[in-house]
């Protein structure tokens, strides 16, 4: 696939059009002086002339669309060379609309040890993106009548407990309703993320766990849940995931540059990973690709990216009532819309309905969109595991598609802005606050920083920086405010309810001298392939788990700190006058860390 976009063909065919015309009125001169030809031949070549000039002037009147593309183009990269520095870990784009490629191109470091620079055919881990891959392989065996969505999860996996399993669908699986406990999410996760674990071995891991909640009653992301549908894909098929996916999808549709990602494999122009130790770029940590398996396992680029999404568009795979099904937001038991199908997420690109997902593994982070009323495609693949790529994604999406902007703010007297504020419970322990600050609405979540909501209509705001996500107040049959629902741009609705229960105080910041911070800088050894990393950024203490973006920890006391982002802790322990280890707090649990480094 060139690299080049499609409108600038119109500027190769330009010369041989006006050497075409400057012939013909060439020739029509000696024809004219000399009298060559009889009168019918030169009406024909009038008539040829006529063609050819109206053509021309055709093709010159669509100069300004071609060059309103090449602005388009110029658009798109800068966005993309804003956010990818030369010389660090990079990405591969493309932007695709019908046939038409936008935009495709390599930004950064496909190799920082090597200095390779980054190629558009480079191959990199797709991370949950693989789900999509998953969930169309159960679609697939669904359409040969090898398994049913409704059918409860032991019909296909015998040896899996029937205490939970005899309560859990396939279709919970896909659409993360299941209530299984996800893997990733457990406290024991980092201390086997390096071992190479079979698909049974893995499964041991969660299968004992009781259930989070009922299933169907509540939405949670789970890696679990796609794991299991893995298994379900090798016991209906008789072939193993990768043999699965290898054969059955991409070696039909030609998507030469797809695989597992095996580590031990040599795989052609796949790019490495990396992560952050503080400020410092490091390669990213080991991860085992036996336990991502069907959640998160495989490895592609952009090209066959496209490949994989013009078939799905064409029926190549699924017929479209079942491509719909996947694309389309599961209902909870309740009656609330998940926003959530199979593999996919239903998002919004300004006025448009979006089906999209992204990914995140040791050392990538990936987005893909897809818009299907406008056949547009945008994938970014990174191979740096900080800033996610989403907020880019959607920016590229809305730059092809001239849409999107600063959503239109209207006018509420501030009296009327009262009515709005007080008290709203999201969970047990967070509750977001409504105040009003300077006649404007202020919002604030328990252990967050806060931000002003501005009206676009009666009953829903916006918050500045956020152009698609909405802050609804839902009334009852009386017209009194009982909720406060969060929608985000993709996902499910947040919802949060009135209460006149006093919100919870927050963690008090007592005063510390930034000098001091020095002696809990170093690396803090919590698992074998988890470690917090501890450092300063200007006058703020900073932590970074393994895998994790870097955040800012406030003192609570002399040698305890608290996030404000996450509710967790930390607490310094002192040995001999130094700093030796620490303990954080989260979830209930204490993880201790001995000081590394």
């Amino acid at each position: 696939m060139s690299s080049t976009p499609l409108y600038t063909s119109a500027f190769l065919t330009l010369p041989l059009i006006r050497h075409i015309v400057s012939s013909l009125i060439y020739f029509s001169d000696i024809e004219t002086n000399q009298q060559l030809f009889a009168s019918n031949y030169l009406n024909t070549r009038n008539q040829i002339m006529k063609k050819a000039l109206f053509f021309y002037l055709l093709l010159l009147a669509s100069l300004p669309l071609a060059a309103q593309d090449s602005d388009l183009a110029r658009r798109l990269d800068k966005l993309m060379t804003d956010t990818y520095p030369e010389g660090e870990p990079g990405a591969t784009v493309i932007v695709k609309q019908g046939d038409d490629i936008l935009l495709r191109k390599a930004y950064g470091m496909a190799d920082m040890e090597l200095q390779v620079p980054m190629q558009p055919e480079n191959i990199f881990r797709l991370g949950s993106i693989t789900k999509q891959f998953t969930a169309v392989s159960i679609l697939k065996l669904r359409e040969e009548g090898k398994l049913e969505l409704d059918e409860k999860i032991t019909t296909y996996l015998k040896d899996y407990p029937a205490e939970t399993g005899d309560k859990v669908t396939v279709r919970q699986l896909l659409n993360h309703t299941s209530g299984i406990p996800s893997y990733t999410s457990q406290s024991d996760f980092p201390t086997y993320m390096t071992d190479h674990l079979s698909l049974s071995e893995l499964i041991d891991k969660f299968k004992t766990l009781p259930l989070d909640f009922e299933p169907g009653t509540e939405w949670s992301y789970n890696n679990s849940g796609y794991i299991l549908l893995g298994a379900i894909i090798e016991a209906v098929s008789g072939k193993s995931y990768e043999e699965y996916v290898e054969q059955e999808l991409f070696a039909p549709l030609g998507m030469e540059h797809s695989y597992y990602g095996n580590v031990k494999d040599i795989i052609p122009g796949r790019v490495e990973g990396y992560g952050k130790d503080g400020e410092n770029i490091i390669v990213a940590p080991y991860l085992s690709m036996s336990l991502p398996h069907a959640a998160g396992s495989l490895v592609s680029n952009v090209d066959d990216l496209a490949v994989w999404d013009k078939a799905l568009y064409e029926g190549n795979l699924l017929p479209a009532e079942s491509l719909k099904e996947a694309w389309t937001g599961s209902l909870l038991a309740n009656g609330a819309d998940t926003r959530y199908g199979f593999g996919w997420q239903v998002g919004q690109v300004g006025e448009y309905t979006s089906i999209e997902h992204g990914g995140g593994i040791n050392g990538f982070r990936t987005m893909m969109i897809r818009v299907p009323e406008k056949e547009l495609l945008v994938a970014v693949l990174q191979n740096r595991e900080w800033d996610a790529p989403v907020n880019l994604a959607v920016s590229l999406a809305e730059t092809a598609l001239n849409t999107g902007g600063e959503p239109i703010a209207v006018k509420i007297k501030p009296k009327k802005l009262k009515e709005y504020t007080g008290n709203y419970r999201v969970t047990d322990e967070a509750f977001r606050v409504v105040s009003i600050r300077n006649d404007t609405l202020f919002s604030k979540r328990t252990r967050q920083p806060g931000f002003a909501l501005i009206p676009v209509a009666k009953d829903e705001f916006y918050s500045p920086g956020d152009n698609y996500g909405r802050f609804i107040f839902k009334r009852d049959n009386k017209g009194n405010i009982t909720q406060l629902v969060f929608r985000p741009r993709g996902g499910m609705e947040s919802p949060s309810f009135r209460t006149d229960d006093p919100a919870p105080a927050e963690p008090e910041v007592v005063e510390a001298d930034p000098a001091s911070y020095d002696r809990y800088i170093g690396k803090y050894q919590l698992a074998p392939a988890f470690a917090l990393t501890v450092f300063t950024q200007g006058e703020s203490l900073m932590i970074q788990g393994t895998g994790q973006q870097a955040i800012e920890v406030f003192p609570k006391s002399d040698k305890r700190f608290f996030a404000k982002v996450v509710n967790a802790e930390i607490e310094f322990l002192e040995e001999n006058g130094e700093i030796q280890s620490l303990v954080l707090y989260q979830g209930g649990q204490e993880l201790p860390g001995k000081k590394v480094e």
